[in-house]
């Protein structure tokens, strides 16, 4: 019913926002947590990068599945990513690439790596709001085991439609974004 839908989608927006903590600070990154599921996060990743001159960091892999090798089989790619921050008006000095990672835990790692390795010690995590939690975690316990310590926040589009049919579990399947909530929880 919409009521259960506004309901479970209200909720699980208030606990994001609460995740949703970036404010404006300077930071030396952002972390683009890839994924099919990405309208709104390109204007959100160049408005960050516009204000903060922080250097966008995207997955470094072609989108393949875990355990697959088909380009954009499960998001559309690094190259795909860059060129719709390029459209952006991000400049492609500013665009980077960690490792390859074919799902979140492996993605929070990567982005460690790649902060260790470019002494950055403070980046902005962006993705929708029901993925946040996870991202954002699983962020914290990839800098705890890598031993590193660095500021980490949370941004995610002011707008979401939650209704909207969206790509998850690695590109497998499609379903309207509000059912994703107790995936994400789940994968926690």
């Amino acid at each position: 019913s919409s009521f259960f839908l506004k309901k479970r989608a209200n909720s699980f927006s208030a606990v994001s926002a609460l995740a949703n903590d970036w404010t404006g600070q300077k930071v030396e990154a952002i972390f683009f947590s890839c994924r099919a599921d990405y309208d709104g996060l390109f204007p959100l990743a160049a408005r960050i990068h516009h204000r903060t001159r922080a250097k966008i960091v995207l997955n470094g892999s072609r989108g393949e599945r875990y355990g697959g090798n088909i380009s954009g089989e499960s998001w559309p790619g690094k190259g795909v990513f860059k060129d719709f921050l390029r459209a952006h008006g991000v400049g492609k000095a500013n665009i980077f690439y960690s490792g390859p990672a074919f799902h979140t835990r492996e993605e929070n790692d990567v982005f460690v790596e790649w902060a260790k390795k470019n002494k950055v010690r403070s980046a902005v995590c962006i993705a929708h709001p029901h993925q946040l939690p996870r991202v954002i975690l699983g962020q914290l316990y990839a800098l705890k085991c890598a031993n590193y310590e660095m500021s980490i926040y949370a941004a995610a589009p002011k707008i979401t439609d939650w209704r909207k049919l969206v790509g998850c579990n690695q590109g497998i399947e499609t379903k309207p974004r509000y059912e994703n909530i107790g995936d994400e929880l789940i994968r926690v």
